[in-house]
């Protein structure tokens, strides 16, 4: 094969910025949560075999899915590079939680109300791992922010 052709084709991690991948992620389940509206308007309001729980779980994880979106932009201006090694090794866990929580809530959406049990683990899980990546963010953010310094400690 050409070298050339195998130099285009590696993705280099450092130039896979989180910035940039929350950026995506954060306009992509927008333009989900617009998708499951118009789905939730013209196709769930007006089908009469929707029961009103199967309703309900539709909007409940229509708004779950703005949830995501909007975790992703708030946390664009975050990613910065950090001083220590585990606040970089933090930020890309919870990064990763955010993105998977993204994927899970989203399928939720799909497959959960087709069931028609009030039985909803993705959703559950989805919120329980989009908490956990926040909170990460925000644990590795007041660390970096607040972190003892050498002159403070003596």
């Amino acid at each position: 094969m050409n070298n050339r052709y195998i130099r285009l084709t590696r993705v280099s991690v450092r130039r896979l910025n989180l910035r940039n991948v929350h950026t995506v992620a954060g306009l992509l389940m927008g333009l989900m949560f617009l998708v499951s509206g118009f789905y939730l308007r013209f196709r769930i309001v007006s089908d009469p075999g929707v029961s009103v729980a199967q309703h309900m779980m539709y909007r409940a994880n229509h708004i779950y899915l703005l949830f995501a979106c909007l975790a992703n932009l708030l946390l664009i201006p975050y990613f910065i590079h950090h001083t220590t090694h585990w606040g970089n090794r933090l930020k890309i866990a919870g990064s990763f939680l955010l993105l998977l929580s993204s994927v899970i809530l989203l399928f939720a959406f799909i497959h959960e109300p087709v069931q028609n049990t009030l039985k909803r683990p993705l959703s559950a899980w989805g919120i329980i791992i989009l908490f956990a990546s926040v909170l990460l963010m925000i644990i590795n953010f007041y660390w970096e922010k607040f972190k003892p310094t050498e002159k403070n400690a003596g």
